[in-house]
This record gives structure tokens, sequence and C-alpha cells, in this order.
């Protein structure tokens, strides 16, 4: 009887070329054939000495989900030198179910190396409470199988379904409990964790947390544990003050890896008041690494919390902190967030140092245009609290008001005087002049200033002191803008003839107007026989 074309390749399964049985492999896998004779000769292949051959004998034997009738000849190819012929032997063997997890777990507690990790991975893809728990055990044998180990639950996690999922769950935290002191076992409860992490089940905070914030643990394991946190947590759901202090304290502590991981974590959660704290505290810390993770974590928050905080971070005493800070909320800005104007108004009104001041000033001068009349309405009264009380920093305010509206400062400003003025609090009144003078001072205001300070004046003729001068400076300007300076000195009560004489001498020897010449024939009227009236005859004689 001929025989069938299927026979026809089987045979070629026994050939002598290596190319022909890896040919025959391939076709008859491709076609679903199984009987006796195609079994037979791909698992004759297992035993070939070249690689190219037994890989290619494994490959078929797993497409058909034969494995198992090879499964001793696949299991002992797990440790072969060839990493490709290994692959293919755990693809075979794991075609097999139950009966090679069975075998697989046998032979775990011997093996060591190559085999030993390709085991794992057998077990991991069949998972099972047995293999799961062989795995986690192996890794105590073997930290290196770690990551392996971890790759292949992670697939299997994604595979399973909810009851499978809470089954290995409560394996994992049973596995925990069970090696919770064991500095042997650190490289497992590390991988216990992250596969914890891997579930996404909120039910896991309570172990994840308690790992993560007891001193005693292993660093690996509490940093994996932090990490794993993120995805237990990943709900959306605001986290509670316990979850915030836990993840704080380990983003405090001396470690610094494991403080970056919890700043990480942190960082995932969504924004409560809590947090913004905790992330103002960070900021403040002496590592700039963290610090500035924390600043960049509420930069990107569109939260109030997240505002008032950064513009806390503003106002504080650390100017590389501070300067994160203020960049962070120009981002925000430019990306249509609150950039925490109303905050920033807030923090500069209460300030009570220089730097801090300037620094606040500096940071909301660019919308300064753009200030709310309530925003306007704080700088005002806080500029006039802040001089009250004698702060620092109230002359910037009242520029700053200025600057988002001059009328109004304006206003308010000449109601400071005014007080000032009634109050007989010349040094008083001559600061906030001086500021009014930069505001918009009408040229009363602005002469007024120049009398209280020839009221404080040397009068000292020679020329390097009256080019110094800034009285002399103001009356000079107001005179160059047609106000009658001359009228104005006859009639201030303050301005004795020596003044008169000083501010005439000036004119006449400067600015070459016929104002200085009037000044002077006042004092030569009024003075009689005064030296002072003498002096100024004779500065006439010389100047006609």
């Amino acid at each position: 009887m001929a025989k069938s074309a299927v026979d026809r390749v089987a045979a070629l399964l026994e050939a002598e070329a290596p190319r022909k049985r890896t040919a025959a492999a391939l076709v008859l896998a491709e076609i679903g054939a199984k009987g006796p004779k195609v079994i037979a000769g791909l698992k004759g292949m297992l035993a070939a000495d070249d690689p190219v051959v037994q890989r290619a004998g494994l490959e078929a034997l797993a497409q058909l989900g034969q494995g198992g009738k090879a499964l001793e000849a696949s299991l002992d190819l797990l440790g072969s030198p060839d990493a490709a012929v290994r692959e293919a032997a755990v693809a075979a063997a794991s075609t097999a179910g139950a009966k090679a997890a069975k075998a697989a777990q046998a032979r775990l507690e011997e093996a060591r190396g190559h085999e030993k990790r390709a085991l794992e991975t057998v077990l991991s893809r069949l998972g099972g409470k047995d293999a799961l728990e062989a795995l986690l055990e192996g890794i105590v044998d073997d930290p290196g199988a770690a990551r392996k180990v971890t790759h292949e639950l992670k697939a299997q996690v994604k595979a399973a379904d909810g009851n499978a999922r809470r089954s290995m769950r409560a394996q994992l935290e049973r596995f925990l409990k069970a090696r919770k002191r064991d500095e042997a076992a650190a490289p497992a409860r590390a991988a216990t964790l992250k596969v914890l992490g891997f579930l996404e089940d909120a039910r896991t905070v309570p172990v994840l947390l308690a790992h993560a914030k007891d001193p005693k643990e292993a660093p690996e394991a509490r940093q994996e544990a932090l990490i794993a946190l993120r995805f237990a947590l990943a709900s959306g759901k605001k986290p509670d003050a316990k979850i915030v202090n836990a993840l704080r304290a380990a983003a405090e502590a001396e470690d610094r890896q494991l403080a970056q991981t919890a700043v990480l974590t942190l960082a995932t959660l969504p924004l409560t008041k809590k947090l913004a704290e905790t992330f103002v505290a960070l900021a403040a810390h002496a590592d700039i690494h963290r610090a500035h993770l924390a600043i960049r974590r509420l930069a990107t928050e569109a939260d109030d919390a997240a505002t008032e905080a950064l513009a806390e971070i503003v106002a504080g005493r650390d100017e590389q902190r501070a300067q994160l800070a203020l960049d962070a909320l120009k981002e925000r800005r430019e990306a249509g967030l609150d950039d925490g104007t109303g905050a920033l108004v807030d923090a500069l009104v209460a300030a009570d140092e220089g730097r801090r001041v300037q620094r606040l000033r500096q940071a909301l001068r660019p919308v300064a245009g753009e200030l709310t009349a309530a925003q306007k309405k704080t700088l005002l009264k806080g500029a006039a609290k802040m001089f009250a009380d004698g702060r620092v920093g109230w002359r910037e305010v009242w520029e700053l008001a200025g600057q988002a509206d001059a009328k109004a400062t304006a206003k308010a400003l000449r109601a400071e005087v005014a007080k000032a003025r009634k109050g007989r609090k010349k040094d008083a009144e001559e600061a906030l002049l001086r500021v009014l003078s930069r505001v918009g001072a009408e040229p009363e205001e602005r002469y007024r200033l120049a009398s209280l300070l020839l009221g404080r004046s040397k009068l000292d003729t020679r020329k390097a002191a009256r080019r110094s001068d800034e009285a002399l400076k103001l009356l000079a300007t107001l005179d160059r803008e047609d106000f009658d300076v001359v009228a104005a000195l006859r009639k201030d009560r303050s301005a004795g003839l020596e003044v008169l004489y000083y501010v005439g001498f000036h004119f006449v020897e400067e600015e070459g107007t016929g104002a200085g010449e009037e000044l002077l024939e006042e004092v030569a009227k009024k003075g009689g026989r005064k030296k002072i009236a003498k002096a100024a005859k004779n500065k006439l004689k010389l100047v006609r």
C-alpha cells in the first residue's frame, strides 16, 4: 500500500540531513499532523546532537500541543546551553499542563542556573497554587531568578480572571507573612511585593504600606512596596492621611534611592491639601533633587492647593527652591492654569524680609496690569499696613500697586501723606512722598518733598555739595516745567532766608534762570543788615 503524503514527510524526521528534518517538522506542525509516527519522529529529534534539530522538534511539539508526549525529554532540554533550545523546551513542556507542573516542581530543588530559571518559567506559565509557591521559594534559593520570575508572573496576572487574582493575592500575602523576618528571603519578598502591585488591587494597600514603612524591612523590598503602591492606588481616589504620612516618612528618609521612589509614588496620587503640605515640606528638603521632584509635581496640578503651595515656596527663605517654584508658576501661566497671582499677592503683603519681598514683587510685575480689583485692593491695604507696622518692603508694594493702578494708588498714597502731615511725622511724609513721586505726584506734592528735603539739607553752597542735593534737583526740574518755584518758596513758612539764599545761589550758578536772582533779591530785601543779606547782594553784583 502506498504511503500517504504525511507519512512520507514524517519519514524525513529521521533523515540524516538536519535541513530535511527541520523542514519536515515545520511542515507537519503547520498542517497539524499528530499521528503516532509524527510524534515519535519529533520526539526522536529531541535526542539529536544538533541544537537546531532539537529546537525544531520542540517548536513543532509546542505548536501541536503535544509536549506531554515528550515531557521528560523536553524537561531535560531545559538545561541546554543553547538559549533558543531552552526557550523552545519551555514552550513544549508548558503544553503538558498539570502533569508538567508536577514534574517541573519535582526537578526544581536540584536544578541550578539556566535549568532552574527555565523550570521556574514553566511553572509561572502553568500557574496554580503549587507553582506560585515553588516560584517564590525558588527565588529564596536563587535571588538572581527574581527578575525573570516576576516578568513571567506579570503575564500570568494579566491573563488571570478575578477569582484567580484573588487567589494569587491571598497566596502572595501568606508568603510575605511566613517569610517576614527571613533575611535570606528579602529578594523573594521584594519580588512578591512587586507582583502584588501587578494585581492593581486596592486591597493590597495595607500589606504594601506595612512593608514600605517598616524600618526593619530590607531596602529592596521597601522600594518594591513603594512602587507597587502606585498601582494599588491607581483608582484615582484621594489617599487618606495615613497613606500620605507613611509615604512622606519614606520620602524624607536618609536612603536617597528609597526616598526618590517614595516621592515618585506620592507624585502619582491625586492632590489633597495634606499632600500639598507634604510637597511643600519636601520642597524645603536639603536634597535639592527631592525638592525639584516635589515642585515639578505641584507645577502640573490644576488645583488651588498646588497653586497656594507653590506661592508659599516662592515666599520662603530658600532662593534656589523659590526660583524653581517661580519657573513652575510661569509654566502654569503659559499652560493656561492658575498661576498663583492671588496667592502671591497675599504672600507679598504678609512678607517681612527684604529678599522675599523683592522676589515676590518680581514675580508679580509681569502680571501687574492683569490684577483683579480685589487683588489691587489687597495690595493697597497691605502696603498701608506694612508702612504703619514699619515692615521692610512697603515701598515695593506701593510701587507694584502703582504699576497695577496708578490712579487708585496715588489717591491712597495722598491719604497716607495727609495723615502723616497732620501728625507732624515729617520722616513718614517724606518717605511716602518719594513713593508718590514715582507713581504720579502733582507738582505741588513734588515741591512739598523738596521742601522737606531742604529742611534736612546742610545748605552747603560748594559746587560738589549742591550737585548732589536731591532737593535742588527737584526744584530745578519743577522750574523747567514752569512751576513757580519762587512763589512756592515765598509761601513756605519752613523756608527761611538761608534756604532762599541757598536755592537762589544754586539757580544763578547752574540753572541760569531769573528765579535765582528773584530769590537773592528777596533775601537782600528781607535780610536787612544780616550777613546773609549782604552775601545775597554781593552775589547779585557778580551775576549782573
